[in-house]
């Protein structure tokens, strides 16, 4: 899915990219939001996509070895 935006990073960034994105993204996440905070389906939903953009917004904007 993130195919373009994880191609663009050297090895190391996007293992941390990878790492981050694994976590927001992870059942634990998704049942933190839902049994322990309590919210609905359709907040616990907002708040993962929320979290998954700022992941992506974080990334690196230039090609390793770019300048």
């Amino acid at each position: 899915v993130f195919a373009d935006e994880l191609g663009a990073l050297g090895a190391a960034e996007r293992h941390r990219a990878l790492d981050a994105l694994a976590t927001v993204s992870s059942w634990a996440t998704w049942d933190t939001l839902r049994q322990e905070c309590d919210n609905d389906a359709e907040h616990a939903r907002a708040t993962l996509a929320r979290l998954v953009r700022a992941v992506l917004a974080d990334l690196p904007t230039q090609m390793p070895g770019g300048g």
